[in-house]
């Protein structure tokens, strides 16, 4: 069978609704994205590299939460390709044979794809070259302080871009295939840590190949002296149309369950070092191509290339004449990149709040609340069937001093109030009793409630459940003045986005 080579000459599951309008996917700036630096892996197991936005929502959990999940994922690594079987093949075929499928299907395509020896994309030095490298000094020294910063700004550009195509190559090379042929790990791990691999090698393959054939045009042309010439058609072509819709499709394959990969990774390791994965990776980041990075430091290169586009293109529209139908042209595909980068974040994010759901199902436990009748549509509850907005820990105060430890979740219409037991592993959906005659719902449709601040207490706020038996008062207290400004946001953005959908679907039924 002829092998297709990656060379320097060659070239989803289901989206999840959005979770609300306070989640929307924001555009990250430049400082916050972190550098993976050369020299032994700097990156902490915690570190992940994801966006800022996405940090911030698994930073909020409690130390006993962090512990929990620790606890739950270390307990499931041993079922791991069971509880992936939904990512690599058909629920109709018994889990065996899906394995052995999917090992067949890798297997086929290794055979058809490999990395040529010698590919020129490997030795491809990370440190950007000065423009001084290719170009004349003469013509540099006469270029105009702007002009020369564009020409900098796109020097970075195209040689990142061929940088990043040698990083996906060594995580094929290195990594993916001999993980496939010495079977290492499950084929379902595999896919979980690499998904379509090959795909975005072939994509930033032939993007580094736009751009490199670009750059011997502009050379023809004695015009340029050596330099580069306009980008933005070119750009425009990439993220635009066909090649920008299978860009976003093929990186958010890639990126959306890279944390729960990156999560099993750090168990794995952490669990036993000396396990046949544990073994491997010792040997594979000792290879000279990894320049002392570790696997942790590699998988997330997809998504920082996609949260560099916008930055890059910014800076060189910034540096370009204006107006001009170039600077349109950049400011167009710096708008696109972005809708990428969203798009990307939107299905990362919405694939970690479902598995999210499904781990807090698991541990939720409804019988308490199954045995009573609230008169309403409760009583089994799934949270799997909502999407999950926020969660973590609040504090409901009672008027006597009371007080209970919740772990509470805000779910697309719902709000869920949960009390941990025993080690914190098990979540109980439990009835609260602050007196004799009242008996409070743990979980609370959005729509009839009302948050309001506290105004003599940074840390609290109030949720009034105006239900038709008399309106309920519940005081939530948060950790910090911050977590509560959090948590009221979005309680009152998700309150009033219910109200209005609500009040459009009515307005609607009756026209």
């Amino acid at each position: 069978m002829r092998s297709r080579a990656f060379s320097s000459h060659s070239p989803s599951a289901r989206f999840y609704r959005h979770a609300s309008p306070a989640m929307v996917s924001s555009y990250q700036n430049e400082e916050e994205l972190r550098d993976v630096k050369r020299g032994r892996s700097t990156l902490p197991w915690g570190g992940d590299l994801s966006p800022p936005e996405e940090s911030e929502e698994r930073s909020r959990r409690t130390h006993s939460d962090a512990s929990s999940d620790d606890k739950l994922l270390a307990s499931s690594i041993s079922r791991t390709p069971a509880d992936l079987a939904s990512i690599s093949g058909s629920s109709s075929m018994s889990h065996a044979s899906m394995a052995e499928e999917e090992a067949r299907r890798m297997l086929e395509k290794i055979e058809k794809t490999a990395v040529a020896e010698g590919d020129s994309d490997l030795e491809v030095e990370t440190e950007i070259p000065p423009l001084d490298s290719f170009v004349g000094w003469e013509v540099i020294r006469h270029l105009k302080p702007k002009e020369k910063k564009r020409q900098e700004v796109i020097n970075e550009l195209f040689h990142t871009e061929r940088t990043h195509v040698r990083n996906l190559k060594v995580l094929y090379t290195v990594f993916y295939k001999p993980m496939v042929m010495q079977n290492v790990v499950p084929p379902d791990v595999v896919k979980l840590f690499f998904a379509n691999l090959d795909q975005l090698v072939e994509i930033h393959g032939e993007m580094s190949m736009k751009m490199r054939n670009a750059v011997e045009e502009w050379k023809r042309d004695s015009a340029l002296n050596g330099l580069f010439g306009e980008i933005g058609a070119l750009m425009e072509s990439m993220f635009d149309g066909e090649n920008g819709k299978r860009l976003m499709e093929a990186t958010s394959a890639f990126c959306q369950h890279q944390q729960h990969a990156l999560d099993i990774l750090r168990q794995r390791c952490k669990k036993d070092k000396d396990d046949q994965l544990g073994r491997f990776l010792a040997d594979a980041e000792c290879n000279p191509l990894c320049r002392k990075l570790q696997l942790k430091d590699m998988l997330p290169v997809e998504m920082q290339r996609l949260v560099k586009y916008p930055l890059l293109l910014e800076t060189v529209a910034k540096y370009t004449n204006e107006p001009s139908e170039e600077q349109t042209k950049l400011l167009n595909s710096v708008n696109l990149a972005k809708k990428i980068l969203s798009a990307v974040n939107t299905s990362k994010r919405n694939t970690e709040n479902l598995r999210r759901l499904e781990e807090l199902q698991r541990r939720l436990d409804t019988a308490p609340y199954d045995k009573e009748n609230f008169g309403n549509d409760f009583n089994s509850l799934n949270l799997t069937n909502y999407k999950l907005v926020h969660d973590g820990a609040l504090t409901w105060r009672f008027s006597r001093g009371k007080m209970v430890e919740l772990h509470v979740v805000l779910l697309e219409d719902v709000l869920v109030l949960l009390t941990k037991v025993g080690d914190g592993q098990k979540l109980l959906l439990k009835i609260q009793e602050p007196s004799k005659d009242t008996r409070w719902s743990p979980i609370l449709p959005l729509a009839p409630l009302i948050a309001k601040e506290k105004a003599n207490d940074k840390r609290a706020f109030f949720i009034v459940n105006t239900v038709e038996r008399g309106a309920q008062i519940y005081e939530l207290v948060a950790a910090t003045a911050t977590e509560r400004k959090t948590w009221f946001k979005l309680i009152s953005d998700q309150i009033d986005f219910v109200k209005r959908e609500n009040t459009t679907g009515t307005q609607t039924s009756v026209e």
